[in-house]
């Protein structure tokens, strides 16, 4: 993204336009983030532009002031002069997105109310295993319906047929550009998925992906 004039997005606005194609969230839920304890989604792009190709960033909130966040931004999909890795940058909670709690021992919580608004909609998924070493060992792509989430991950049923599990990682989780998508390795074309899952797993040498996926296939 290289316009130099950006515009950080609200997905209240947007669902206007898009109606419940974008997580928004409750006053109660924005009322429980504060400095030190999350990690929080923005999206940001040239002034009207197509929404689907914002660009993402992540802030590791640092301290609040009354309805704005201040922290630092620790991925960033832009490569402008205050939005890159390490930038400080303020935001208001109706810029918010999406949120990542961070738990006493370091570890990262999926925002499981974002992660249920996607049950019962389609997802097209995408999976890069890598090794220790950063070479790609395989690829793996497939649609399916969210049919559970659980605090141990994300249940799915597959188009082809069979129950998929990911991990409790919805940062991958991202709202779909109406259109066609094409599979690598089946040539299949699956028309207007609701949601893009992407993530990269590191694997040990002489691993492969599961078959079934991460979890538990079995909803609830």
């Amino acid at each position: 993204m290289s316009d130099d004039h950006l515009s950080l997005l609200s997905p209240s606005v947007l669902n206007e336009t898009f109606p419940g194609r974008w997580w928004v969230p409750t006053a109660a839920g924005l009322e429980r983030l504060d400095g030190e304890t999350c990690v929080v989604r923005a999206l940001c792009a040239p002034t009207g532009a197509d929404p689907f190709s914002a660009a993402e960033i992540w802030v590791g909130v640092e301290h609040r002031s009354g309805n704005r966040l201040i922290g630092s931004i620790a991925e960033s999909a832009v490569e402008l002069p205050g939005y890159q890795i390490g930038d400080q940058i303020e935001l208001e909670l109706d810029q918010i997105f999406d949120y990542v709690t961070v738990g006493s021992d370091g570890s990262l919580r999926m925002n499981i109310e974002r992660a249920r608004i996607a049950i019962g909609r389609r997802v097209l998924v995408g999976l890069t295993a890598i090794s220790p070493d950063g070479q790609i060992l395989e690829r793996r792509q497939l649609a399916a319906e969210l049919i559970a989430v659980r605090e141990d991950g994300l249940a799915l049923m597959a188009d082809e047929g069979g129950s998929f599990g990911l991990p409790p990682d919805i940062r991958g989780l991202r709202e779909a550009a109406p259109g066609e998508y094409r599979l690598r390795e089946s040539g299949e074309v699956i028309a207007n998925p609701d949601y893009t899952y992407t993530s990269t797993i590191n694997l040990a040498e002489g691993h492969s992906l599961p078959v079934e996926g991460f979890v538990p296939p079995a909803g609830g």
